[in-house]
């Protein structure tokens, strides 16, 4: 019998989570009723693209008032404060290996495997900590999947949200946080997949069963689309950011090319690691280009949707939470649902980790 993997006890009655991403904060505080999540509070502010780069904390002033904003336009009380977040998947190396007989193996053998993987995947890491997941993928077969992040990247937003009388509870994995809010049950020997395009960088993660499969982070994301289209209007990239619905057919060639760069290697990829998934759920800025679905589709050779919060998502009824909140917004909000989600329950199913508890 597995026992769970190792977690500080964080299940709440409420719980608030923050998304921090390079180019925005969204805050969004869910309060469950009888198991079910009702979301009470949600707010969203956009930063400048120097505040945060690839997860780095830059400018702590402009995220202190940034954060003040959020809690006071959700009407939350910042002092004393729980909250959870998550860190963004460039910051996390995560290493998969295929267990045949998961029954067979103890928690203590799995943890001692997980120990030893960790080894090679910190190489470069400073101050390497590490968590590890295992689950049934199909039949007897399973999987370890293993994480590891810098301890620097944990201890700047503990020291940030204490430094502020807020107090962390939970760090996680980005792609994690998203699958929780938005992708359905996967079948055994089903995938599906998550592409989040942020601002700096787009994230892929399959997932099988209850469990991360493969993980890969592409450089680029929205920033390189936006300065492109900034070179092709004569603007400035802040002018491009500010216009999401302005879209000329000079833009669409030019969307086309870029995502072509970034996601050919990408589908490469996942072939010759045979992680090919049914279907893939976009999520992020990238969502927001137009004919999106349609262009992923055609590169990956895959079919894709934009991503909404799914009613039954994480093992919750999120029917609540899902009428909530228009299609956008379920867009927008997806990342700090899934974060808040894991207050309830740290050993939800689509693998929770939690690095304030890493080894």
């Amino acid at each position: 019998m597995i026992k769970p993997w190792k977690q500080r006890a964080v299940r709440m009655q409420s719980a608030v989570g923050i998304d921090i991403s390079d180019g925005s904060l969204e805050l969004a505080k869910i309060i469950f009723e009888n198991g079910i999540p009702r979301l009470t509070n949600h707010s969203r502010i956009e930063l400048p693209a120097a505040t945060i780069v690839n997860g780095i904390l830059i400018d702590e002033s402009t995220v202190f008032h940034a954060i003040r904003e959020l809690c006071a336009a959700g009407h939350i009380d910042p002092h004393g404060q729980p909250v959870l977040t998550a860190l963004p998947d460039q910051q996390v190396v995560v290493r998969i290996i295929e267990i045949a007989d998961l029954a067979q193996h103890s928690y203590e053998e799995l943890a001692d495997r997980a120990r030893e993987a960790s080894i090679p995947a910190s190489r470069g890491i400073t101050s390497p900590v590490m968590q590890w997941h295992a689950w049934r993928t199909n039949g007897k077969r399973g999987a370890l999947a293993i994480f590891t992040t810098s301890r620097l990247y944990i201890e700047q937003w503990r020291a940030f949200f204490e430094q502020h009388h807020m107090r962390l509870e939970s760090v996680e994995m980005e792609s994690l946080a998203l699958a929780r809010a938005v992708l359905p049950s996967v079948p055994a020997g089903h995938r599906i997949a998550l592409l989040d395009m942020g601002y700096r960088a787009t994230a892929l993660a399959v997932f099988e069963g209850s469990g991360l499969v493969f993980s890969l982070v592409i450089p680029g994301g929205m920033a390189s689309i936006n300065a492109a289209r900034a070179t092709n209007h004569a603007t400035s990239t802040e002018q491009i950011q500010h216009r999401h619905d302005h879209y000329t057919g000079a833009d669409g060639e030019l969307i086309q090319r870029i995502l072509v760069q970034q996601l050919t290697a990408a589908r490469t990829a996942l072939v010759d690691n045979n992680c090919v998934p049914q279907k893939l759920y976009l999520t992020g800025g990238g969502s927001l280009l137009p004919e999106a679905a349609q262009r992923i589709a055609s590169i990956m050779s895959v079919p894709t949707v934009a991503a909404r919060l799914t009613p039954s998502s994480g093992g919750y009824a999120m029917h609540t939470v899902h009428a909530q909140l228009t299609p956008s917004e379920q867009h927008l909000y997806a990342g700090a649902i899934g974060i808040a989600l894991k207050g309830r329950d740290p050993h939800t199913s689509q693998t929770g980790i939690n690095f304030l508890n890493a080894e």
